[in-house]
């Protein structure tokens, strides 16, 4: 079962994920970090219209993904990583992330769908990141990650709801 031997949000990196503090400076409890300047979720949304390529893909198709070359991909520089079966090189939108960037950069190179899920299980992952898709991960190891994809999207839970059903 999830979080019995793993940490208590289900995925080996979820113990890095949990461990970091959960109130912002303010000490609001909401786990807010100040943004930079530029780094709004409006910012973010205008620069996912300015930029038809930030996923970095360069005109090529999806593809499949491994476990073993999701891992190779979890530096600052060059960073994936794995929600409900969908891989994204995450690193266009870090410094945007509300919570720190300190959060994605502990589950680089893995699948954090549970740990995104225990934290944000109202946010439409493909609304957010979708452009950012590089691929899916490969059937077989997602099975072995325990983690029901299929689950999530019928109940709309984390990237379950289109993007068209998203109010931006």
């Amino acid at each position: 079962p999830a979080g019995a031997a793993t940490g208590h949000l289900g995925t080996a990196s979820s113990a890095s994920w949990a461990a970091m503090p959960q109130k912002g400076p303010t000490g609001s409890g909401r786990g807010k970090e100040p943004l930079k300047p530029g780094r709004s979720l409006m910012h973010w949304m205008k620069l996912l219209d300015a930029d038809p390529d930030l996923a970095g893909r360069r005109g090529a198709p999806m593809r499949a993904i491994t476990r073993d070359e999701l891992a190779r991909h979890a530096s600052t520089g060059d960073g994936w990583i794995a929600l409900n079966g969908r891989v994204y090189n995450i690193m266009p939108y870090i410094e945007f992330h509300p919570g720190g960037a300190q959060y994605i950069r502990n589950v680089l190179g893995t699948d954090a769908t549970n740990a995104f899920n225990s934290h944000h299980p109202w946010v439409n992952i493909d609304g957010l990141v979708g452009a950012l898709q590089l691929g899916t991960l490969e059937p077989a190891d997602a099975e072995s990650a325990g983690i029901d994809y299929d689950s999530n999207r019928a109940t709309g839970v984390a990237g379950g709801a289109p993007a068209a059903d998203v109010a931006r």
